[in-house]
């Protein structure tokens, strides 16, 4: 009897777990960042999104001002695998048509046209140091947020990011009108665009990142190109204070602690207790 009362309240504690952490995650402070002091200078510009920098390290100071900690950061981009190729990152992108703030990171990758065909990306690796040390010491940030969005794709074309747990990813949020898919594999997730355009500044193509105690994660950029003889490019952009929004996540749902309870577990649990409350003998 008494290790059912136990098992009921490990049942309860794993059921209950996620809303616990959700509120945890709402009521904490994020460190803010901007990437809007990059230390290499643009050296290439694109038509319609603006000036970039075509080289695969690229390094910004001070990217959390408002945090009152002094941090760099260091971008690096790796594994780029398939049929595509990296055309750049736009440091202190602001999304054209709003009243945006500058201080996104955009990125841009394409598919080189013709076969093969089949999926394939980049790695960007996040890097955070001590301000101040010429990036030799990290740092680590307790809690921070990237939103990133124009995640759309199109028919030929699929668009998505996957994400880490080992790199500190605790939570998520999606949009509330939906568009933005996520699937769970061991150690990651994938998000994946609604697969039709969507304006930079339409949740639907958005989602928020949240990380803790970390000080440095991966963005695997992914993309499955089926047809198509042309150059078909891929551009997405990452916020780091919700500017774009003004700062706040109504248009997104309550926060999604990553992992999940596992209903294989729940089940287990609970098959366990039946098993015991047939075996009980009466009193």
């Amino acid at each position: 009897m008494k290790l059912s009362i136990f098992i009921t309240k490990v049942i309860l504690f794993i059921a209950t777990l996620p809303f616990f952490v959700a509120q945890q995650v709402r009521s904490q402070d994020y460190f803010d960042i901007s990437f809007d002091n990059a230390v290499q200078s643009t050296n290439q510009n694109y038509p319609s999104l603006g000036p970039y920098f075509d080289g695969t390290t690229l390094n910004f100071t001070d990217i959390a001002p408002a945090s009152g900690q002094n941090i760099d950061l260091r971008l690096t981009v790796t594994d780029v695998i398939g049929n595509y190729q990296f055309i750049g990152s736009f440091p202190n992108y602001k999304q054209g048509s709003s009243n945006e703030p500058n201080g996104d990171l955009g990125y841009f990758y394409e598919h080189l046209g013709g076969a093969p065909f089949g999926a394939g990306g980049l790695t960007y690796n996040l890097d955070f140091f001590e301000g101040g040390t010429n990036f030799t010491t990290p740092f680590t940030i307790p809690l921070f947020r990237l939103m990133i969005y124009d995640v759309d794709g199109e028919a030929v074309q699929s668009e998505g990011v996957r994400v880490f747990e080992e790199d500190g990813f605790v939570a998520y949020q999606l949009p509330t009108i939906g568009g933005i898919s996520v699937t769970e594999n061991a150690g990651d997730f994938l998000f994946t665009g609604p697969g039709t355009n969507r304006a930079e500044d339409d949740p639907s193509g958005a989602f928020i990142l949240i990380f803790a105690d970390t000080s440095s994660i991966r963005l695997q950029m992914e993309a499955n190109t089926t047809s198509g003889n042309s150059a078909n490019g891929i551009f997405s952009a990452i916020d780091g204070d919700l500017s774009l929004f003004n700062g706040n996540t109504d248009d997104f749902d309550d926060p999604v602690p990553t992992p999940e309870p596992s209903s294989a577990l729940l089940l287990a649990v609970v098959g366990v207790l039946g098993i015991m409350h047939r075996k009980r003998p009466a009193c």
